[in-house]
């Protein structure tokens, strides 16, 4: 690929990166590509394997899972901050991703790092065990 295009594609992936959230569509990052819609479409799946609209989905599921861990948000917030149309929606797409909705997805996490807080310190990793030892 040249150089110049994929340059132009990186800083649509930018755009997209920043702007998920307003929605932005399609047709706004082919324009900050400076080429056609459908070439666009096309030239994204090759240069980074899945589509712009995968992309921005994935944006938006890391995000709410970030969000679902380290804040207390309801999960209709979460919805709303992230550009989904309704809670329902959100919790549908976020069930099919993942195989759970965002609350159930909220307590296991919740529940795993919880135990991780409290069984972390009896593990010591095998590395650490042998580091100091002298050798002879």
């Amino acid at each position: 690929m040249h150089r110049e295009l994929a340059k132009r594609l990186s800083d649509s992936r930018d755009f997209i990166a920043e702007n998920y959230r307003e929605g932005a569509t399609l047709d706004d990052a082919a324009c900050v590509a400076c080429i056609s819609s459908f070439h666009y479409h096309r030239l994204f799946v090759n240069r980074y394997g899945m589509t712009p609209h995968e992309f921005k989905s994935q944006l938006r599921f890391d995000q709410a899972k970030q969000q679902l861990l380290k804040t207390d948000l309801p999960v209709t917030e979460i919805a709303f901050n992230l550009g989904y149309e309704s809670p329902a929606s959100f919790s549908t797409l976020f069930r099919r991703r993942f195989g759970m909705n965002p609350t159930e997805f909220r307590e296991q996490a919740n529940r795993s790092f919880a135990l991780g807080r409290i069984w972390g310190h009896r593990f010591i990793p095998h590395c650490f065990v042998f580091a100091n030892i002298p050798q002879d």
